[in-house]
């Protein structure tokens, strides 16, 4: 059944609707294996694309609105690593290199770790940032088993 002009017009502007919400949502609309090389990235795409990688599912970990708001809480950046719009190469660097030290979702190791475990980098080219990650993880560790708390109760009268 052929369309008349005022059909294929309409259908024309629900695909620029529908491409127009694909650019904006992106990371959303990709395979997770993918990443749209001629679109711009955005912070909220790139961190969707590493909270994938520790093992976090958009729609079920996360909603792809808050994306910035979980990858803050689990360690990816903070707001003075992120400055507004352009998402630019440093700061994808940044980015990535936080997430190297994240722990994964299931808790077992982090990114870097997991990464060398499959094969996925060399153990020898990944040693100088493991190192990094490894003492930086004992020197947060020996500094939360060495913080005391005081344990009292007040009564006031």
């Amino acid at each position: 059944m052929a369309m008349n002009s005022d059909q294929q017009e309409e259908q024309l502007i629900q695909s620029d609707d529908v491409n127009e919400e694909k650019k904006e949502r992106n990371s959303m609309f990709l395979p997770h294996t993918t990443f749209g090389a001629s679109s711009p990235c955005s912070a909220k795409m790139y961190c969707a694309f590493l909270l994938r990688a520790l093992g976090y599912e958009d729609g079920v970990d996360f909603l792809y609105a808050d994306t910035l708001d979980f990858a803050m809480l689990h360690g990816l950046f903070n707001l003075s690593m992120l400055d507004a719009a352009p998402f630019l190469r440093d700061d994808l660097a940044a980015v990535t290199y936080q997430a190297l030290g994240a722990d994964l979702k299931d808790g077992s190791t982090y990114l870097l770790a997991s990464l060398v475990e499959s094969g996925a980098i060399d153990a020898e080219a990944a040693r100088p940032i493991t190192e990094k990650i490894e003492a930086y993880r004992a020197l947060t560790a020996a500094s939360q088993a060495s913080s005391t708390g005081i344990d009292a109760d007040y009564t006031m009268n």
